[in-house]
């Protein structure tokens, strides 16, 4: 059984509030620069407030979590940041577990985070999580589809 998934930071209700920001911010500081009361530095603050906006907006839109578990291992990566799987074998996998949504807001939120427990944690989805413990530490993973990835986990337990 072969697990894949994509999640988008895309598909977050923040999108939608940094796209209207940006436009609110833009539209004021064009407005003020095009009647001639912004100067040099009106200017420069448009252009450097358009910059920083069509990063994030950037990031936003082509941040991704694509998680897969086939016969070798778990694997996954996160563009742009890690753009080649990160690859785990069965044999340095001790064990997955489901958790709760409450664990995952007390480290920040969404995004990828160091926690203070030591870990990285990818976060796309607010829903559901897993803990991946290894033989040295533990990282998690967010998922859209905790059934299925469970289900495949305890396929490939009982088959390593």
């Amino acid at each position: 059984m072969v697990f894949k998934e994509e999640q988008y930071l895309r598909n977050i209700w923040l999108l939608p509030f940094i796209l209207v920001l940006s436009l609110f911010f833009g539209i004021i500081l064009l407005v003020k620069d095009l009647s001639g009361d912004a100067g040099l530095q009106g200017t420069l603050a448009l252009t450097l407030l358009m910059a920083v906006m069509g990063s994030v907006l950037w990031l936003l839109l082509t941040m991704k979590l694509e998680i897969r578990m086939d016969d070798w291992g778990l694997s996954f990566k996160s563009p742009p940041f890690i753009n080649s799987w990160k690859k785990y074998s069965w044999e340095s996998i001790q064990h997955i577990e489901p958790v709760s949504t409450r664990a995952i807001w007390g480290t920040g939120g969404i995004g990828i985070r160091y926690s203070l427990r030591g870990e990285w944690r990818y976060i796309f989805s607010v829903r559901h999580a897993i803990r991946v413990h290894l033989k040295k530490g533990s990282f998690v993973l967010s998922t859209r589809k905790p059934e299925e990835l469970m289900a495949a986990w305890e396929n490939w337990k009982i088959v390593k």
